[in-house]
């Protein structure tokens, strides 16, 4: 497979968790692939990210209006390190939505992902 799929796949898995964290602290978010902004989004929320923007940038450009653009200038995509970066943070999203619901939260249930 193409390292544009794989890639693809990889910024997927990261988006879709940054996400579920966002909808779980009740923070609205945009309808975006741009990974950074959403991690921006999470860290003002008050919660740190494990893994570093710059990692979390890089894979923006593998989202769905990217992929099908030739990355000939481009090197190679590290499989290995985008599954690792994947399987961290979804082992951290897992951490910060299984946690109990606070006070407050109960209170804004018309908050989104106040229903997790």
């Amino acid at each position: 497979m193409a390292d544009e799929i794989i890639g693809f796949h990889v910024q997927q898995a990261v988006e879709k968790v940054l996400k579920s964290v966002l909808t779980r602290l009740g923070v609205p978010y945009e309808f975006t692939h741009d990974l950074a902004l959403l991690y921006q989004q999470i860290e003002s929320a008050g919660v740190s990210v494990p893994i570093s923007l710059e990692a979390v940038e890089g894979l923006t450009a593998f989202a769905v209006q990217f992929r099908y653009i030739l990355y000939e200038e481009e090197p190679g995509f590290d499989r290995r390190v985008g599954a690792k970066l994947a399987e961290e943070l979804i082992e951290w999203a897992h951490s910060v939505i299984e946690r109990p619901v606070q006070p407050q939260d109960e209170e804004d249930s018309d908050a989104p992902g106040a229903f997790l």
